[in-house]
């Protein structure tokens, strides 16, 4: 599996995780996991951009429920994935 797509694999599991439940339905434990494993994985392939994305998508989750922010946040992470700058 190239970087990318492993970076585009765990971004569309949580994506599809705030799709078919509310962000809070696993609490933002779940989420704040899923996200470590995002920034830890950009980070070992060298895409900053993903890693920075996941980062402050982490922090907005650690203090606020909104589930539109959070899809915000989503989006930013896919932007970054397609920046490619890496």
């Amino acid at each position: 599996m190239t970087d990318s797509a492993a970076l585009a694999r765990q971004i569309d599991d949580l994506e599809l995780r705030l799709v078919v439940s509310r962000p809070g339905d696993d609490g933002a434990a779940g989420w704040l996991a899923a996200l470590d494993a995002i920034e830890d994985c950009a980070a070992v392939r060298n895409a900053r951009p993903v890693a920075e994305a996941a980062a402050a998508l982490r922090a907005a989750v650690a203090r606020d429920p909104d589930p539109d922010l959070w899809q915000e946040g989503v989006s930013n992470l896919r932007k970054a994935l397609g920046t490619e700058d890496w």
